[in-house]
């Protein structure tokens, strides 16, 4: 149980630059609600140890440990509430942003999408849906989180290629979700048939991650090819065709 217990708190502290991210802007409450949850999952596990050997060895702790316990747990649990309320809150409100372009005329059949110049931070460190890249991984003082998504929709009646850029963060609160969609890059540029997209968002140490997303829609000629530069890393890649749909992550 202590070794456990240990593995738990030592990772906690390693991984500790990417929770508190996506956590409250006050970086203590991440931290309580942490140890909080780790006590709510620990004194149960506890209480199983002491029964068991209860039964195996006659061991009875004294009664005040076992009501120290209990008082222990329902402040962890009254502890991990707030921290999960806190940090929904923080997330409640969303904002987006929406405007079109056509891009210039592309003399052949195939669009290449690459990054914007970010491509340096290549270290991948997968989260669920996020993916933090960095070269100094978690000893970052600067954090590149992905954000964009590009759709690629192909259809027969189109003959110019158009790009809808939908902007989308959350906040506690409409200014504060507005603010945060000022931190995404929107910038597409075109060089002949290559089209250049910014790939994510850099957040210092006090800044939080609050779902920022930036959703780039292509509609194209349905015999236009459309290639993903490797280096480009996104947040998700869609293709529509008319047979149906075609995704890759």
């Amino acid at each position: 149980m202590a070794i456990a217990w240990t593995g738990v708190v030592g990772g906690s502290i390693v991984s500790y630059p990417a929770w508190v991210m996506l956590g409250p802007h006050q970086s203590w409450i991440s931290i309580l609600g942490v140890i909080a949850a780790i006590g709510v999952i620990t004194i149960p596990i506890l209480w199983i140890i002491f029964g068991v050997s209860r039964m195996a060895f006659k061991f009875r702790p004294k009664p005040s440990i076992m009501n120290y316990l209990l008082f222990t747990w329902i402040v962890c649990i009254v502890l991990t509430s707030f921290t999960i309320m806190k940090t929904i809150k923080e997330y409640s409100m969303e904002a987006i942003d929406q405007n079109n372009m056509t891009l210039s005329s592309i003399s052949e059949n195939l669009i290449t999408i690459k990054a914007d110049g970010n491509s340096e931070h290549t270290l991948r460190l997968n989260f669920g849906p996020l993916q933090f890249l960095n070269n100094d991984g978690f000893n970052a003082k600067e954090w590149v989180i992905p954000v964009t998504e590009v759709v690629v929709r192909k259809h027969h009646d189109a003959n110019t290629v158009k790009v809808t850029k939908k902007l989308l963060a959350r906040g506690s609160s409409n200014y504060d979700a507005k603010e945060n969609l000022k931190k995404i890059s929107t910038e597409v540029t075109q060089s002949g048939n290559i089209i250049y997209v910014p790939q994510g968002i850099i957040l210092g140490p006090n800044e939080r991650f609050r779902d920022q997303r930036l959703v780039l829609e292509f509609d194209v000629p349905i015999s236009m090819q459309v290639e993903i530069d490797p280096n480009l890393q996104l947040r998700s890649y869609q293709v529509e065709e008319m047979d149906g749909i075609k995704t890759k992550f």
